[in-house]
């Protein structure tokens, strides 16, 4: 094994504080429709939406789920996994994330979570290192984000269709910009 091999440290940061602020809405940890069975349902909140189901009272058609704790449920006080072996696609591929272009499908650009202790340590996420991706990552990491990136593409299929995001602090629905929609895919 390389010595710049991503290692996770076990320490935590990257289950704690899983609430954060993007596209205007309060958003938990990105959850696929079939994990959501691995969480307590009341620390499970819908994420993204497309289009709109029902004629009678209109809603949302739920693609993903979220968590909506701060702390995820299944760290233990010695921050390990209760469920490492069967842990969502988002903790597999963490601390990368690849950015696609919708249209072409290939890798545009890449981003580390700035959090991970071990990356800074091997100095990832710093000017130029996105082109080695592969020398820092397993073949794990670099699959689940494949993973990602092709469910975030079946998430969103047709170009012009409402996007919507559920906003964990106000509870509700929020209509997403078609540019915004076009960076998830």
């Amino acid at each position: 094994m390389r010595d710049n091999l991503f290692s996770c440290r076990r320490c935590g940061v990257c289950c704690k504080n899983l609430i954060t602020k993007a596209h205007g809405c309060h958003i938990g940890l990105f959850l696929m429709k079939h994990e959501v069975n691995l969480f307590p349902p009341s620390t499970v909140s819908p994420c993204w939406a497309i289009g709109m189901k029902g004629r009678s009272r209109p809603r949302p058609d739920v693609k993903s789920y979220q968590l909506n704790v701060e702390r995820c449920p299944h760290l233990s006080q010695k921050n390990l996994c209760r469920i490492y072996e069967k842990r969502p696609m988002i903790c597999r591929a963490h601390p990368l994330t690849l950015h696609v272009d919708p249209m072409t499908r290939r890798i545009t650009s890449a981003s580390v979570d700035s959090k991970c202790v071990t990356c800074k340590e091997l100095g990832i996420g710093e000017e130029g290192t996105f082109e080695y991706l592969g020398q820092f990552f397993s073949e794990d990491i670099l699959r689940a984000n494949v993973g990602m990136t092709n469910y975030l593409a079946w998430m969103f299929p047709q170009l012009g269709m409402k996007v919507w995001l559920y906003d964990l602090k106000n509870k509700q629905w929020q209509q997403i910009t078609a540019e915004i929609a076009e960076i998830m895919r």
